[in-house]
């Protein structure tokens, strides 16, 4: 979350706690009801940073509790949801495509996307900018070892619900997460190489992370 975000988030928790304070508004109320206005705002904070996916997770989660708390949505939705979610992947599992091996794309940015299943990747572009990588209830193994970075450095933007990414780039490159997280993780579990790799070529993780990981590895 940026600072801009966080600081518009504050002033209106703080006008509310005023409001509350002065007896003109219940300000219980009003966060039980609108809280989920701070989850579509991190949202289209994510989706100007660039991170398409995450961004659209982020903004999808947030409207649908708005519209629970709003009455639109039965309020036990998710216990509806889930279920035909699991159901989804099932069928998915069951009569979906399966790859026979990586997939190899050699084209400087790509969009990736895994639902309810898995797949492999190969980046083998000379001019590597970015990625957009988007996992729902699946996995993607995504292999850039053969890529070389463009000069001014990769952006792999991550949109993941309960999925997982494996990413693999070389031990001398710099991973950089910056992706906002929750009831997850990103881990780098390369190698560390020796000597000083400030000047190494460098990955930014960017996007949103909702039950589900980033693996990183060499």
């Amino acid at each position: 979350m940026n600072q801009r975000v966080f600081g518009i988030l504050l002033v209106v928790a703080g006008v509310l706690a005023l409001l509350h304070t002065l007896g003109l508004a219940d300000a219980g109320s009003v966060f039980s009801t609108w809280w989920p206005l701070a989850v579509i705002l991190v949202g289209l904070s994510q989706l100007r940073g660039g991170s398409q996916s995450g961004g659209a997770i982020v903004i999808i989660i947030g409207a649908a509790f708005l519209l629970r708390n709003l009455g639109i949505l039965p309020p036990d939705f998710m216990r509806v949801l889930w279920p035909l979610v699991l159901v989804a992947g099932g069928l998915f599992l069951l009569f979906g495509r399966r790859s026979s091996g990586p997939a190899s794309h050699d084209a400087p940015s790509v969009r990736l996307v895994s639902a309810f299943s898995g797949s492999q990747h190969r980046l083998d572009s000379g001019q590597w900018s970015g990625a957009e990588l988007t996992v729902l209830f699946g996995s993607l193994d995504v292999d850039a070892r053969t890529a070389q970075p463009a000069p001014e450095g990769t952006v792999v933007d991550v949109g993941v619900l309960a999925g997982g990414i494996v990413l693999r780039v070389p031990e001398t490159w710099q991973v950089v997460p910056e992706a906002l997280v929750l009831l997850g993780g990103i881990d780098d579990k390369r190698p560390r190489p020796a000597g000083n790799t400030e000047d190494a070529p460098r990955v930014h993780i960017r996007g949103f992370v909702l039950m589900g990981g980033i693996e990183v590895q060499s």
